[in-house]
């Protein structure tokens, strides 16, 4: 059934009446809707950020709990380089201490061969 459109003044008016009284409506809904969307997601949101505020909490923990071991293995690695580099200039003493002891022996083996030929050559 086809609606009869308004002829007068006063059935504009009512007609405009009643569309306003539908978008009244219609906008109350929509309002309720937005108004309970932006509460979930309010709440959502605060447990977003409880559960963030959470994990950082426990991330400052362990660092708190890590700092110092870090701190001891940093204190450590230290102390293993300095014992590296005392070890090092060691080697380098008995190196060197090692080659003279070398030079020492061949000097002597020469001056025990060179009396050696010196006898060899006065007993012939």
């Amino acid at each position: 059934m086809e609606k009869k459109k308004p002829s007068t003044t006063k059935e504009r008016l009512e007609f405009v009446e009643g569309c306003l009284i539908n978008l009244q409506r219609i906008c109350s809904k929509q309002h309720d809707i937005l108004e309970k969307l932006t509460n979930v997601f309010t709440e959502n949101f605060d447990g977003w950020i409880k559960t963030i505020n959470g994990r950082l909490g426990q991330m400052e923990g362990e660092v708190r709990l890590i700092t110092p071991i870090r701190k001891e293995d940093q204190s450590n690695i230290q102390h293993n380089y300095e014992l590296i580099y005392g070890l090092k200039d060691e080697m380098e003493t008995l190196k060197q201490e090692i080659n003279a002891i070398k030079l020492i022996q061949i000097i002597s083996l020469k001056q025990k061969m060179s009396i050696n030929d010196k006898k060899d050559i006065a007993n012939p």
